[in-house]
Order: C-alpha cells, then sequence, then structure tokens
C-alpha cells in the first residue's frame, strides 16, 4: 500500500531523507464566458444538501493526484470569486473532446482533464460567495486571475483561504421553526404519507410550510430524494415485531469467511445511525493536514510509559508505528473472527491499524493511563517495512502538537478513570471537541476549528401506532423531549446497554410520524408517546378534489360530483361510527388521470366499500345506510339485501334472533354511473 515518491517508496523516501509530498491545494478557472455550465443552479442546490457532484475540469497541469483539494474561481463577467471547493478523484487524463474554445477546437486541439468531487457550488447570482477583491485584499501572496486552469496555490496563503471559505458556507439564516416531534394523524386516504415528503423537504430547507405546497409535486419529492440520498431524510415503517435491536442497537452474528469462526458484532440500528449523522462535526484545521467530516479518533501506546525511543522516532519522523510481529499479512488482512485469546486481539489490532484508520483521522498519543503527550492527523495509508524487524509497520502523520503532558482524564466519560492500555484502541468518546480544546491550548494559533452540524435532519416513521414503543425506544422514549435533547436545559444522555456508549439525541433531529386513526388492531397508543409528540389531524378534504379538477367528472354524458358525495359518505360514517373512520380524499385522487367508469368502480370495490366492511365489522344494514342502497332500486345496490325465510332453512321456529335479510356484494352496481348519483341528493 505504498504511494509512489519518484522511483521510490513511500518507505524508501524516508530511508533517503527525504520528504514525502502533502496533498496539495489547486485553483482552478472558469470563465463563463468560453463555456456555459448547464444545470450549475440545480448541482448548487444538490451539494447543498449534502450530495456531491462529480465534474471533468480542464486541467492543464498534470501534478494534480487524487486526493488532492482544489477551489475553483468564477473569472470572465461579474461577479467574479471562488464559488466551489472539492478534491481530486482521478488525475490527470486525456480527453478525446474536442477543445472547448472554439478557435483551439477549429484546429482539431483537445484538453487534458482531471475530475473533481465538488462537495459544495454555490449559486453566485443567489448565494454568498468569496469576491475576488476580497481574496486579493487578505491573501495577497496569491495570484487571483489565472490565466490556466489548475496552478497551485501557495501553502502560506491555504489557512486564510479556509478560514474565508468557512465563513461564507457556513449556513447563518434563520430557520422557520417547526415541532420536534410531530404525528400527522388521521383516517386511511387522507395524505399522511403524502403529506410527510412535503413536512420533511420544508423542515430541512427551513421554509414556511405552506410557501413549499405551492410548489409542485414533482420537484418536492426530488428534493426530497436529494435530501435523502444526502443522509438528511430516514424513513422506515414500525410493525409489531420491531424491536430495539433495529432501531437503537444490538447483538448480531458474523461469519469470518476465511476462517468459518462465528463471532458477534455490536451493530448501531436505523434511528442511532442518523442521529450519528446528525450531530456529525465539520473540522477545520489551519495546517497542512486536513482533519475529515466526522472523523474517528484512534488512541495508540507507543512502545510504553514515558519518552519512549519509538515514541521519540515517530515524534521526528512524523509517524506512528505498529509491531504486532506475531501476526502475519494474511492474518491482519482478515479481519475480527472472534477469536480469543492474546492471538485474537492482536490480529484485531493490526486488522484496525492497517484497514480501518483513515487518512484525516485523529490519533492521540498516550503518555500513561491518565494522561497524554501528542495528537495528531493521519496523512498516509499503512507502510511495511520489513527493514524494521521490531515495528514494521506506519503511517505518516502531522502532529498537531508533540511533547505534551496533558491530564485526559477530565475529558473521558462514562465514569472511566484511565485510558485503555492497549497499542491501538477506539477513542471516539473523547469527542472532536476535547481535540480541538487541547490543541489549541498548546498553540499559540487556534489551530483546529470545529463547526457543530446545524442543518435540520428528519427522522420520518410511518404507522407509528403499529409498533410497539416500549420495546422499539427504550430508554430513549425521554431523550426525544424537547428539554432533554443534546444542548438544552436539562439535556439527558443514556448509556446503551450493548455498546455501553454514551448516547443523546441531537437538536437538528426532526422526527415526523404518521399514524392511522382507523387502525382497529390497535387498541391504545402508548401514553408515553402521545405525551411527547404534537398531533396535527388529517381529515377527508373534498377540495383538494377541486383544486385537482375532478370535483365532478362526466361519464356517458352524466355528471357526478365527487366531492359532495364523498362529504356524504362521510358525513354518514361520523354520524353512525366517528370522525377518525371516515374515507380519505386521496382514494379518488386516480380519477385525475382517468375519470371513467372502471375508475371509479374500482376505487370503491377495493378501497371503499372494503374499509366500509372493517369498519361496521361487517353490519351491512349499516354499510347500505352509508351508501344510500337503503332507498335504490336493486340494481343500482352496491350491497344487495333479498328476504331470508327460516322456515326454508330451519326446521321449525329456532328460538333465537336470526337475520331476516341476506347480504351480498352486487358487482354489476358498481359499473352503473347511477349507482354513485344516487347515494345522495343533488350528486
Amino acid at each position: 500500500m505504498s504511494e509512489n515518491y519518484g522511483d521510490h517508496t513511500v518507505t524508501e523516501a524516508r530511508k533517503m531523507n527525504k520528504s514525502v509530498p502533502r496533498k496539495r491545494v489547486w485553483l482552478l478557472s472558469w470563465n463563463v464566458d468560453n463555456w456555459k455550465w448547464d444545470g450549475y443552479a440545480e448541482m448548487c442546490q444538490q451539494t447543498k444538501m449534502g450530495v456531491p457532484v462529480i465534474e471533468g475540469w480542464s486541467c492543464l497541469n498534470t501534478h494534480p493526484k487524487n486526493g488532492d483539494e482544489v477551489f475553483l474561481i468564477k473569472l470572465g463577467n461579474l461577479p467574479k470569486g471562488i464559488v466551489g471547493h472539492g478534491i481530486v478523484v482521478r488525475k490527470s487524463y486525456k480527453s478525446k473532446n474536442e477543445h472547448h474554445v472554439s478557435h483551439k477546437s477549429a484546429k482539431k486541439k483537445t484538453i487534458r482533464y482531471i475530475d473533481v468531487k465538488f462537495d459544495r457550488l454555490i449559486d453566485y447570482e443567489k448565494e454568498k460567495y468569496l469576491p475576488q477583491r476580497e481574496l486579493q485584499r487578505k491573501c495577497g501572496a496569491q495570484y487571483w486571475s489565472p490565466q490556466g486552469s489548475g496552478i497551485e496555490i501557495k501553502p502560506e496563503v491555504v489557512p486564510v483561504l479556509h478560514e474565508l471559505w468557512w465563513s461564507v458556507t457556513t449556513d447563518e439564516h434563520e430557520m422557520v421553526k417547526f415541532d420536534h416531534n410531530l404525528i400527522l394523524s388521521g383516517p386511511p386516504g387522507t395524505g399522511k404519507t403524502y403529506n410527510s415528503i412535503i413536512y420533511a423537504v420544508a423542515i430541512c430547507e427551513g421554509k414556511p410550510l405552506e410557501k413549499v405546497k405551492k410548489e409542485p409535486y414533482s420537484e418536492i419529492l426530488r428534493r426530497y430524494n436529494l435530501l435523502k440520498d444526502a443522509g438528511r431524510i430516514a424513513f422506515i415503517t414500525f410493525h409489531q415485531s420491531y424491536g430495539y435491536e433495529e432501531f437503537i442497537e444490538g447483538i448480531k452474528p458474523k461469519l469470518d469467511e476465511n476462517s468459518g469462526t462465528l463471532g458477534y458484532i455490536i451493530e448501531d440500528g436505523v434511528f442511532k445511525n442518523f442521529c450519528n449523522r446528525a450531530k456529525s462535526v465539520k473540522v477545520q484545521t489551519l495546517t497542512g493536514a486536513q482533519i475529515k467530516p466526522q472523523p474517528q479518533i484512534w488512541g495508540m501506546i507507543l512502545g510504553g510509559t514515558g519518552m519512549t525511543d519509538l515514541k521519540r522516532q515517530c515524534f521526528k519522523n512524523g509517524e506512528i508505528r505498529l509491531g504486532r510481529v506475531e501476526v502475519k499479512e494474511e492474518d491482519a488482512n482478515g479481519g475480527f473472527t472472534g477469536k480469543a485469546g492474546m492471538f485474537g486481539h492482536s490480529k484485531h489490532i493490526m486488522y484496525d491499524f492497517q484497514n480501518t484508520m483513515e487518512i484525516g483521522d485523529v490519533v492521540v498519543i498516550e503518555k500513561n493511563s491518565k494522561s497524554v503527550d501528542a495528537i495528531g492527523v493521519i496523512t498516509g495509508d499503512c507502510v511495511y517495512d520489513k527493514s524494521q524487524p521490531q515495528y514494521p509497520r506506519s503511517r505518516s502523520v502531522e502532529w498537531l502538537v508533540k511533547d505534551i503532558d496533558k491530564n485526559i482524564v477530565p475529558f473521558l466519560s462514562n465514569g472511566r478513570k484511565q485510558l485503555p492500555r492497549f497499542s491501538v484502541f477506539s477513542f471516539d468518546y473523547i469527542g472532536i471537541n476535547s481535540i480541538a480544546q487541547i490543541v489549541n491550548e498548546y498553540r499559540d494559533d487556534q489551530v483546529v476549528k470545529v463547526q457543530q452540524e446545524t442543518k435540520p435532519y428528519v427522522f420520518i416513521i410511518d404507522e407509528i401506532n403499529r409498533g410497539n414503543i416500549s420495546k422499539i425506544f427504550g430508554e430513549l422514549i425521554t431523550l426525544i423531549e424537547d428539554k432533554k435533547r443534546a444542548g438544552a436545559e436539562e439535556a439527558m444522555d443514556a448509556i446503551l446497554p450493548y455498546s455501553r456508549e454514551s448516547f443523546s439525541v441531537p437538536q437538528n433531529v426532526y422526527i415526523l410520524s404518521t399514524m392511522n386513526t382507523a387502525d382497529r388492531s390497535i387498541a391504545l397508543m402508548d401514553t408515553a408517546l402521545r405525551r411527547r409528540f404534537e398531533f396535527e389531524e388529517m381529515m377527508p378534504e373534498s377540495g383538494v378534489l377541486k383544486e385537482l379538477g375532478i370535483e365532478t367528472i362526466v361519464i356517458d354524458g352524466v355528471e357526478l360530483n365527487i366531492a359532495r358525495m364523498l362529504d356524504t359518505i362521510n358525513e354518514r360514517i361520523e354520524y353512525l361510527f366517528d370522525r377518525e373512520h371516515t374515507i380519505g380524499h386521496a382514494f379518488f385522487v386516480k380519477l385525475a388521470d382517468n375519470p371513467s367508469i372502471d375508475t371509479l368502480s374500482g376505487i370503491f370495490k377495493k378501497k371503499v366499500v372494503p374499509l366500509l366492511q372493517e369498519y361496521f365489522f361487517e353490519d351491512y344494514e349499516k354499510i347500505q345506510l352509508v351508501l344510500g342502497d337503503n332507498k335504490k332500486d336493486d340494481e343500482y345496490k352496491f350491497i344487495l339485501d333479498t328476504p331470508v325465510k327460516v322456515k326454508d332453512i330451519f326446521n321449525g321456529n329456532p328460538d333465537v334472533d336470526l337475520p331476516e335479510k341476506r347480504y351480498q356484494i352486487q358487482e354489476s352496481a358498481f359499473d352503473k354511473i347511477q349507482s354513485y348519483k344516487l347515494i345522495g341528493k343533488d350528486l
């Protein structure tokens, strides 16, 4: 896994006392007079939601490498300035496309490209960008009117540029406030799931709900899918077998494919994963090495307690090293199998060092069980050097601080009194904010800045009342309350039973749920859930049919008022049962595409009549009253009744109450427009 350095590997470069090249930062230019970027505004919106865009970009310079950072400056007509940021994901290649400049294209010239994954593009006509004049004023050492694309940004300029870009892309506008825990409740077919998409987009974008509702639904759905791809919206459905293990965390078996050994892992559930994404952080380091978003933090011991020879070597050479020579390469790459004993533990440590650690993660070095003496950023992949018999594996590191003596106990959580005594261990529980505090304490400049994610995240639970709330939420039901969330005055966290991690619900997580009030399989709603959620009732709205142009339809020359028919049916249901068991307008929406007797017949046969059968427990006399069949001629009755002659069925006269009529669904009535006209008056 060695990187190339000229004709040598990284390890060989170190032997020759050569410095290993760091990731570089490049300036790409975009002259809008020469090239119009189709779909640019949509891509800006996409990256703002957290979904990156990969674009091939012309770059005559062949030096940009994968992982290098790039800034995009817009030139040509005003405005001018930096409007994009990303990383190189494909180094220089020759394109088959013709040159974008017309006179060069005429000479059949092509151009070299690099592929860039843009994590942020700015719609400079509507959003704040980084003006060229500000760059010239604050970063004067760099030339900000390049003639070509792909010049290197000077290292001394990069920290200031990062800070300027940080200030531009930080979202500071006031968001519209929404309830953190909301249930859309109502009878079936009232558009609860449909509206949950509108609510989710409005919450994520901080826009008034009524404003979003006025937009075309196709456009809302497009943005919903982008937000879902970006991880800011999640959608699940509760059911009676759904549990804590799927929702929060649980122990799952895992079979190692190489050894066939069965082990067990603790696996995070969907809600815990979602909350961890929502409270992710963006870290800015004003040095050459960049801490990645949501970095993993690792603890290490380098050779023992105090200033060891290994630690002295690592501090000098900018690296971390690991021994474990008893573990073979094939074993180290096999992962964790649950195998007991010291060998199994060594294998786990080696696997983490070689495969789980990533460039941009943070490493903290133990001085002793209660203090640390260095913090750095991992900048390279694992390198194996046979010439180092005791510690052959290494990774390059940029030390942010070293040779310090910082008591770490006050930063520990979960009642921990000291650090683990392992060569490599997960140290995430200390948190990146603590890392920044310690580093900045020992530096003259504020070298690490942490920005907590504040954008809203929406977790949608469909059919929330169908789940066993106590079983699913467990001890976390209290943590979703506004006043108990992270950062609130009465903030609370809980120690999870399997991982023993401290867990809290972030302020920027919104739980949006739907509840079918007509679901008779659920006797009572969980009181704890009802107390912690706000409810918004969604009842049938015949006015929606008018908005869709299907208030009335004409079939075979006969006009039928669909909206009035729905209101009539629901008025009767409310009188005979209750308002929570009415018929939703959404069932009739398909008439907008095909206002035919076949469509209307399908709605009544497959939706309306089955719901009425369920509501009234197959009391067909009441169903007849709802559908007006009690006053129709037989040929127009959906529920046809015929007299029952008891003496023709039983011997004698049974001394029990027996029905006087037999009821059956009359299929032919559904295909006649008069069957619907006669449901009520003036339809």
